[in-house]
């Protein structure tokens, strides 16, 4: 970890929060600001052709990120590409329970509780499909529920 520290200048590493297909992601704080932001980075990969698409990739998902402005779509800060060729995207950090962690806790939910989060889901995916946007890795561990105000579960 002390490594991935030096990594980001203007970011301190915090830890962990995640894996996936594309690389890791990291809880990251703004050293001038405190603010958390999480910083999704790619894996190593030495392959000429497979690095070739994972940039490709990575552009596409920044693009696609970039043209999204909605309360219940995470927003992109920064992005860029390291000496070493591992690519980084720093966005908002969203804290709170995931709906996959919320359904194991609290499931069955009320009629009105549950079309409250559908609602916001597809308000959110009718924004990313306005723009032309198709969402492939839509799951609830992809939804996270906060406190927003005097509202929950946002």
């Amino acid at each position: 970890m002390d490594e991935i520290k030096e990594l980001w200048p203007g970011w301190e590493t915090v830890e962990k929060i995640g894996e996936g297909g594309f690389g890791d992601v990291f809880r990251a704080r703004d050293v001038n600001t405190g603010m958390d932001v999480a910083i999704k980075c790619s894996r190593p990969d030495s392959a000429e052709g497979k690095l070739k698409d994972r940039e490709q990739r990575f552009l596409r998902e920044v693009s696609c990120i970039s043209k999204l402005r909605h309360p219940n779509i995470v927003q992109l800060f920064d992005y860029g590409s390291l000496p070493d060729g591992t690519l980084y995207l720093v966005m908002e950090y969203v804290c709170g329970l995931n709906l996959e962690q919320l359904i194991k806790r609290d499931a069955p939910f009320s009629y009105p509780y549950a079309s409250d989060i559908i609602l916001q889901v597809l308000d959110a995916l009718s924004e990313a499909h306005t723009q032309g946007i198709v969402h492939r890795d839509l799951k609830p561990a992809n939804i996270i529920l906060v406190r927003q105000g005097l509202r929950t579960d946002v």
